[in-house]
């Protein structure tokens, strides 16, 4: 026969371990999360290298960071597509699109001669443009942070043409 004391540590243990138990079912959740719909996405990647030809500095605003680049805000970005011999703006696919904003904070002022690498991203899905069609960004700057936040004074870069991947 056990000793009584052994016989109470033991249903103590048994008893602490069931109230633990119940008390991890019943914890509330702070909130409900539900996956509405899983898709696939296409992300065009074009890594850029912008150099101040002028003679003065220029202001190059980004919006965020991806590895060792800056993101180029999607208002200070303009694609373009050559049809029928000319470049035009290219065309959201829906009425309710929506493009990103320019970060008032974050920018590079970049001297006569400098030069810094960037990268422009978007959704394939989001632009009216297909496979193999011709493409060039322009991509606007100003003289300081001061002259981007009235949009005074704009200086625009412009790439080479490139084709659509």
């Amino acid at each position: 026969m056990r000793p009584l004391y052994l016989r109470f540590f033991v249903y103590f243990i048994l008893l602490g371990s069931v109230l633990l138990g119940r008390g991890q079912d019943k914890m509330p959740m702070p909130t409900e999360l539900s996956v509405q719909r899983v898709r696939r996405e296409t992300i065009i990647i074009i890594p850029v290298s912008v150099r101040n030809s002028s003679e003065g500095q220029v202001f190059v605003p980004y919006c965020g960071e991806l590895g060792k680049s800056h993101l180029l805000c999607t208002l200070a970005v303009h694609l373009e597509i050559r049809s029928t011999g000319r470049w035009q703006p290219v065309r959201a696919k829906s009425k309710e699109s929506l493009f990103g904003g320019l970060a008032l904070d974050n920018g590079i002022l970049l001297n006569k001669g400098q030069e810094e690498s960037f990268i422009y991203q978007f959704d394939a899905t989001f632009f009216d443009v297909a496979r193999g069609q011709e493409l060039r960004l322009l991509v606007d700057s100003w003289p300081d942070q001061a002259s981007m936040k009235t949009r005074a004074n704009t200086v625009q870069f412009r790439s080479m043409p490139f084709v659509m991947p």
